[in-house]
């Protein structure tokens, strides 16, 4: 009965064993995580390394003897295909491919933002090119025009509506002006060209129509 005994307080032994065995599994980790991080990291450990092939090299080329030089090839060998040597390569090859990349769609996006700002300048110079012939003296002689009367009335007021066309991107000037333009679209001579120079005020307006509403209503305008 004792040596039964003994032998059964003895059994937890292996399962301990086992137990503390799992404590080895992160050794491949800790050596993975001990490869260079960073590219200058990379680089040094490459050119460290390519410093010992060199080494190696030279002693296989200088010894006679054809035991050991076939150790040392075989020395030679194991360095040139280093796992964290040829891995360092790799990533040296793929950052350095990448940061060319990086490089040329930048100089790409830089040329688009030059391009798209030059138009953007050429349109607020456009812009406030027209709004520099807009004035309140122009636009005086804009609203008697339209509002006159006589045998020279229709010739004045076509002169006017071709001037507010002309001068569509000068929304703060013409766009009260919509309405008069918006009482001649029944007029058989004026509806057309009313009609065009009111057009052109809303789609020179940003965001397209802002404010029309409150000065012609909320018909559309005919396009």
């Amino acid at each position: 009965a004792k040596p039964t005994a003994a032998k059964a307080a003895a059994a937890p032994a292996p399962a301990a064993k086992a137990a503390a065995a799992p404590a080895a599994a992160p050794a491949p980790a800790a050596k993975a995580a001990g490869g260079p991080a960073s590219l200058d990291e990379k680089k040094k450990f490459v050119l460290k390394h390519e410093m010992k092939i060199d080494d190696a090299q030279t002693a296989v080329d200088d010894e006679p003897n054809r035991a050991k030089k076939k150790t040392l090839e075989n020395d030679l060998k194991k360095l040139k295909a280093d796992e964290t040597y040829v891995k360092a390569l790799a990533e040296i090859k793929e950052i350095e491919l990448q940061a060319v990349k990086d490089a040329e769609r930048a100089a790409l996006q830089a040329k688009s933002d030059k391009k798209s700002a030059d138009k953007a300048g050429e349109s607020a110079a456009k812009v406030a090119k027209t709004v520099e012939k807009a004035d309140a003296a122009v636009m005086e002689g804009i609203d008697a025009a339209l509002a006159g009367s006589g045998k020279d009335a229709a010739a004045a007021k076509a002169g006017a509506v071709e001037q507010l066309a002309s001068l569509a991107s000068a929304t703060p000037f013409v766009l009260p002006r919509l309405e008069k333009l918006v009482a001649l679209f029944a007029d058989s001579k004026l509806g057309g060209p009313a009609t065009k120079a009111a057009c052109a005020i809303v789609d020179a307006m940003h965001p397209h129509g802002h404010g029309v509403a409150t000065v012609a209503g909320a018909g559309p305008l005919p396009r």
